[in-house]
């Protein structure tokens, strides 16, 4: 009995191999070998292709532990670029992917996933860091005696055929000043996530890599800002978040230039700067900024010489001092179904993007699906029943791509 036990394991295990193959993503909770280094396309001579993107695999154990949107995030990228190298764009497999709110586990199972699809191999850039609170230059999450609570929730994943491994990264902190952020005594009874939100600062680690096939120099930042609200309301006009964030990336651009003299550089990430409506910038609608944070965050992006925006969509953004060649975001991620007024979308709106048949009802829909992964029920029966919730979901940020040259 025992062995025909053995048996039937092993034949379901070659079964789930077989099907984590034909989907081009590894099946939840494996860890698939990687194919060699080299056998994806690789971006042409002196370009860099990169994807940008806020995984939300960071806050919650068992969102984290189930990997069902991890396999479709690998899968979508792999489909948007291949839909814009089909339209002409001049995009590869991606030589830098740079993720926000990861841990050190999910960082690498993003890099295995991405591995499976793109044919390529991807590692997690975690070299011992320099600056303050020194050690694994990839994610971290501690208190300490200067802030109540210290993360790093963000991650560089680097192709190994195309890119060089990182040296030594430098970390640099952003925070908010303890007066400004809530007490205890403060936080109202109605926010169950205040006191864990309590004076929180934020690391970047930044890192140069060099392009194997050409020498140059890429210093690069996968950021994530505190969010505005871990403030107090009712703050004064220079206290305003927007404010605070654009000195943090003016303070950015100045450390990574001092560090990388010479390096083109690129930073990319959620910067948490809102619009007044989710998605304006990307679905082409006029822009929305009553509190001026976003306005202030990009003035104070392009004051720095030779800066450029590639992406702006509101919360994520993705700056250069390098050429750009082509960009963009998953724009039909979250387009719905049902257009304002009721008016079903036709497919041509969608453009060409191969996961059309499983688009989102409405707004409602998706957030219902977006509750169901954070709680870690992405099998779920109730995920099941919403429209592009088991197969198209992997965040709440559509993601960004571009082409540096």
């Amino acid at each position: 009995m025992k062995r025909v036990t053995r048996l039937l394991a092993t034949a379901c295990a070659a079964i789930a191999a077989a099907s984590a193959v034909a989907l081009a993503v590894p099946a939840p909770g494996t860890a698939a070998s990687p194919p060699p280094p080299g056998s994806g396309p690789v971006s042409a001579l002196g370009q860099l292709t990169i994807i940008d993107a806020n995984v939300a695999e960071y806050l919650n154990r068992r969102d984290n532990l189930q990997r069902q949107d991890l396999n479709n995030f690998a899968r979508r990228a792999k489909l948007v670029l291949d839909a814009q190298q089909a339209s002409g764009a001049p995009v590869h497999t991606p030589d830098l992917v740079f993720l926000q709110e990861v841990t050190a586990a999910t960082a690498r199972a993003v890099a295995v996933r991405l591995s499976s699809v793109f044919a390529a191999t991807y590692a997690v850039a975690g070299t011992r860091a320099t600056g303050p609170a020194a050690g694994d230059g990839a994610v971290v999450r501690h208190r300490s005696a200067h802030h109540a609570l210290l993360t790093r929730a963000t991650a560089v994943l680097y192709n190994v055929a195309t890119m060089n491994p990182p040296a030594a990264a430098h970390l640099i902190t952003f925070s908010y000043p303890k007066s400004q952020m809530w007490t205890k005594r403060q936080c109202p009874k109605s926010d169950t996530a205040c006191t864990a939100n309590l004076w929180e600062s934020r690391q970047s680690a930044l890192f140069e890599f060099t392009a194997k096939a050409t020498g140059r120099a890429y210093a690069v930042a996968s950021v994530h800002f505190v969010p505005a609200t871990f403030l107090r309301p009712r703050l004064t006009a220079t206290q305003q978040p927007g404010f605070r964030q654009a000195l943090w990336i003016g303070r950015l651009q100045r450390t990574i230039t001092a560090e990388y003299p010479g390096a083109t550089q690129i930073l990319a990430g959620d910067f948490n700067t809102y619009l007044c409506g989710d998605g304006k910038a990307q679905l082409g609608q006029p822009l929305c900024d009553r509190s001026g944070q976003y306005t202030a965050l990009l003035r104070a992006a392009l004051a720095t010489p030779g800066y450029q925006v590639l992406i702006d969509s509101g919360i994520d953004h993705v700056f250069t001092t390098g050429a750009a060649a082509a960009s963009g975001k998953d724009t039909t991620y979250k387009l719905y179904a049902t257009a304002s007024g009721g008016r079903a979308r036709t497919a041509a709106e969608y453009l060409n993007d191969a996961d059309y048949a499983s688009r989102f009802t409405d707004a409602a829909a998706f957030n219902r699906c977006n509750a169901d992964y954070n709680a870690g029920r992405a099998a779920a029966a109730v995920a099941a029943t919403i429209a592009g919730c088991r197969y198209r979901y992997y965040s709440d940020h559509p993601l960004d791509w571009a082409v540096i040259g």
